[in-house]
């Protein structure tokens, strides 16, 4: 015979698993809602850009969109701007997947980048392209674990490497 709260007790705890099991939020770069991308200055878009250098098979990428944006650090005017890219979330880790370009001069497939938690600077990418051609899609750049809570993530094309960089993000998974 069963003590009579059993089903009680077995509803609560199936309850608390359910609330307690968290699920990844798949973020579009062209998402731009309360839980999307913001933008700076100096990014073009998938839809935006049919003369780019770097120009990847949208029917490759998340969504079927893409952002991108251009540093030379010799440079002045827009191309010396380090364009960033921000997304607010609640969650307790952020992924973010760029496409890679493969070639080493146009485009420019190198790669320099920060990442920022909540302003504080938690990552950097750096690539050289192999100098082959082509497009890598959905490659993990950056990943980190947080405490539970709201966070604002931004991603800076810095080409703190000192050369020349091309920066194309995909999307941002956050749990």
């Amino acid at each position: 015979m069963t003590h009579p709260l059993f089903p009680v007790a077995l509803a609560t705890f199936v309850t608390f698993q359910v609330l307690a099991q968290s699920s990844n939020v798949s973020v579009d770069d062209f998402d731009t809602s309360a839980t999307g991308f913001t933008f700076s200055a100096g990014w073009k878009t998938s839809t935006s850009c049919p003369g780019c250098q770097a120009n990847p098979d949208i029917q490759q990428s998340y969504g079927g969109t893409w952002h991108v944006t251009s540093r030379d650090p010799k440079a002045t005017g827009d191309s010396a701007f380090a364009a960033s890219a921000d997304i607010a979330f609640n969650g307790s880790a952020v992924y973010v997947y760029f496409i890679l370009p493969q070639t080493s001069t146009f485009p420019i497939g190198d790669i320099s980048c920060s990442f920022s938690i909540d302003s504080a600077k938690t990552g950097e990418f750096t690539r050289t392209a192999p100098g082959t051609t082509g497009y890598l899609f959905d490659q993990l750049v950056f990943s980190k674990s947080l405490s539970a809570g709201q966070h604002t993530l931004s991603i800076v094309n810095d080409a703190h490497s000192g050369t020349d960089s091309v920066m194309i993000i995909d999307r941002v998974v956050y749990t």
